[in-house]
Order: structure tokens, then sequence, then C-alpha cells
């Protein structure tokens, strides 16, 4: 497999498994986390080298999954705020027994509905071959998982609702509002966002017509209802998921 720089050419790898959920529900990829340390962990760093930081795993992961890394020899030192970067150590520090791991490395393959597909623990160097078919089976598995999962909710009101931009979500219509044409879609987690008829497809605008769900007009929203997401990206809000604070933007090239 080629490598490739871990800075330039890697898609950044989003440490907040919450905002990796939410990303996940969203697009229905299944969540790669990877508990790392790169400095102190010999078989980690060679996991990195020989597959986690190639082109070939890179073109494959960008299109299926959404990953999350904690790096336990992180020290966040671009970041000028101490109370901040303080907060980050800590939460990266945190995540390990929150998902029950230990040691490096160790890989999770999640669901977009939260739950745990497979554990890949340890790594030998010359496995990158296996360890991708392994990584690749259990994200099939989980994908198919989530499919079976979300039939589960469409008797309940959950579809897959697309903005003119191609987003998508998988929400419910929890409120609409005839006057303004905006509407409140709820996501799996309860959070709510907000957009407009005008910023739908014409299938789900023709769907809300034919299945309306109004409200008395001059409502205000629930004050957690985020702005805009589908249409376009909204910054998520401060939530707790797993017992790990959600931190937007949160992210690290690596």
């Amino acid at each position: 497999m080629t490598r490739t720089p871990q800075r330039k050419e890697n898609e950044r790898w989003i440490q907040s498994y919450p905002t990796a959920l939410r990303e996940a529900q969203s697009s229905g990829k299944p969540i790669l986390i990877w508990f790392h340390h790169s400095v102190g962990s010999p078989p980690s760093k060679k996991l990195g080298t020989e597959l986690l930081h190639t082109k070939e795993f890179e073109d494959w992961a960008k299109k299926n999954v959404v990953r999350v890394c904690y790096d336990q020899a992180e020290k966040f030192e671009s970041e000028p705020v101490y109370r901040k970067r303080q907060k980050m150590l800590e939460y990266v520090k945190k995540a390990p027994s929150l998902f029950g791991v230990r040691g490096t490395p160790v890989l999770l393959v999640m669901s977009p509905d939260g739950s745990k597909v497979d554990t890949l623990r340890g790594y030998y160097t010359g496995q990158n071959a296996l360890y991708f078919d392994q990584i690749k089976n259990s994200v099939k598995l989980a994908k198919q998982q989530y499919e079976e999962f979300k039939k589960t909710l469409i008797p309940k009101g959950y579809r897959v609702w697309t903005g003119v931009n191609g987003n998508t979500v998988f929400a419910k219509l929890s409120r609409y509002s005839e006057k303004t044409q905006t509407l409140w879609l709820q996501e799996l987690d309860g959070h709510q966002s907000r957009t407009s008829l005008k910023r739908l497809s014409l299938e789900d605008s023709s769907w809300n017509r034919k299945n309306p769900m109004k409200t008395t007009v001059g409502t205000s929203a629930p004050a957690h209802v985020a702005p805009e997401r589908l249409f376009p990206c909204r910054p998520a809000a401060e939530r707790f998921i797993h017992g790990l604070p959600l931190h937007p933007h949160f992210c690290i090239e690596i």
C-alpha cells in the first residue's frame, strides 16, 4: 500500500464521538474509532504506517466510514487557551474507559445507531491486508444492521429527508408552520433541526404537502432546536453521549 503524508493528504480524524455519531446518523456511514498512542505504542504506530495512513485506506474510508481517533499522546499545544486545552486532554484521556477499551491499538466499528459491531485489538507487522479485510467486513455488517434498525423506526414516522443540495438526514417531522413554511425535524438522538420547505427536495416537499403537521401560528421553536443543518450544516450544541461532551469542530489531522 502507498503511504500518504499524514498531515497533508489524510482526511481529518474527529476527536469527538458525539460529533461523529451525528454525522454517522446523517450519512448512514458506520463509525471507526481508533484508540491510539503515537509515542508509546509501536504496534499502533505501525498500524498507522502500514494501513491507516495509506492512500488505499484513505480512498476507501472517506466513502465508507466516519473516523474518530483518540491519541493519548496528543498534547494540544496549538490550543492557546489553557482551560480549553485541559478539557481536551481530559476528554481524550477519559474516552478509553468509557468505551471499555484497554491498551492500544484498538479499533471499534460502531453502527450509526450507536451500537458496537466489532472490536479489533493489537496489530502485527505485515497484517495490513488481513486487518483491512476485517474492517471492511465489520463496516459492511454495521451498515446492514443500521438499515434493519431504520426499518423499525419507519412506523414511528422516521424517514430520509433530502435537501436541494443533496445532503440527507434520517429524522421525523415534529412540527410544521404553514404560515412560514418552516419544518422542525427530530433526529434519532432527540435533537431537532429547522429548515424551510423551499430547501427540501421536490419529493420531500411533495410528501410534506400531503402529510402536513401544522402548528399554531406564532409558536416559537423549543430552545434546543438548532438552526438549519441539512441546508446548510449547523454548529452543534454542547451535549453528552457516552459521557463525553460534544466539542464542535474539535478535529485533528493525523
